[in-house]
This record gives structure tokens, sequence and C-alpha cells, in this order.
């Protein structure tokens, strides 16, 4: 605002003027800020501010994961074709002749297969996996703790029915560990 051809740095009323229209002694508005703005509300944006945008959020909070998977196809693409590969087999072929038809070469040593088990205190359990997987098992590793899950304190099972395992100890990797 220019008065006597110099600007004025003042703050003015001049947005709660256009709304309220109501100006006191002297030029100054008779109501304050707060009761001018809210006197500029008019009933239908207070009804969406008090009660539709909260009923929406709490709506989408509840609901929010049927919501994205309703959503879902819109952004996720379908999974890409598996590539068929023609098997070849034939019980009088050499597994050389069998690798070369799929493109494949035999490998220079064997495939080493690991079997790696939590230990709590099925030993006859244990003894049975452990007899059908032998023949095809590099490496058995088996881990005990002195506690449950729960933290239960129990004794180390393995080490006293450690006898039935003689068959498997060159192979065996066995680990303690304390969960007191």
């Amino acid at each position: 605002m220019m008065v006597d051809g110099y600007n004025s740095s003042k703050k003015t009323d001049d947005i709660c003027e256009a709304v309220c229209g109501q100006q006191g002694p002297r030029g100054a508005l008779s109501m304050s800020r707060v009761q001018c703005i809210l006197k500029g509300i008019d009933l239908r944006t207070l009804i969406l501010f008090l009660l539709v945008i909260p009923t929406c959020c709490f709506g989408i909070y509840l609901h929010g994961q049927q919501i994205t998977y309703f959503l879902r196809p819109l952004w996720e693409k379908p999974p890409k074709p598996f590539i068929e590969i023609t098997h070849y087999y034939n019980e009088n072929v050499t597994m050389e002749t069998l690798c070369k038809l799929h493109g494949w070469g035999i490998r220079d040593s064997p495939r080493r297969v690991f079997d790696a088990i939590l230990f709590n205190n099925e030993a006859d359990m244990l003894l049975i996996r452990w007899n059908e997987l032998y023949p095809y098992v590099t490496q058995f590793v088996l881990l005990e703790s002195n506690s449950t899950f729960t933290g239960i304190s129990k004794p180390f099972f393995f080490g006293i029915h450690r006898n039935k395992f003689k068959f498997v100890e060159l192979r065996l990797t066995y680990g303690r560990i304390r969960g007191d």
C-alpha cells in the first residue's frame, strides 16, 4: 500500500475485511482473525473436515490390505513363461551322452549334500532320518541347545543317545549352544 508516495510494510487485516466486511472504530476490525476465519467456513466444509475425512482415513486403516489387494492388478505383471527344456532319457544311454544332449557337461567332482538340523529330543526320528539319507548326504550337521525355544532348561539329549549314531560319526559335525 502506498502512503504519501512511500511503501508501508505495516500488516493489514485485508483478508478478514473481505470475509467479514465489518470494521470497528478508526478502521480496525471488530472481530478477531479466528472468529473471522470460522465465520467464512461454510457448514459443508466443516462436515467434510470433521466427519468425512477422518472416517475415510479410519476405513483405509481397517481395510487397507483388502484395498491394496483389489488394486494389485494395476502394478503387478504376470510371471514370465517357463522355458521348456526337452528331456532325453533312455536306460541304455550313458550319463555323459544324456548331459551332452541337454547341452551340459559332466561335473569334475560330485555335488556335496549337507543335512543340517536343530535338535531337541527326537532321537528316534533322527535315527530314521539319518538311516534313510545316509547314502546321499556328504555331511550331517546337528546343532543342540540346553534350553528349548521357550527358554525351558533341558539336557543335551544327543549326547545321551550318541551311541545310536555311531554309523554317522565320520560325517557328523555336532555343535552345542548354551541357551541359558
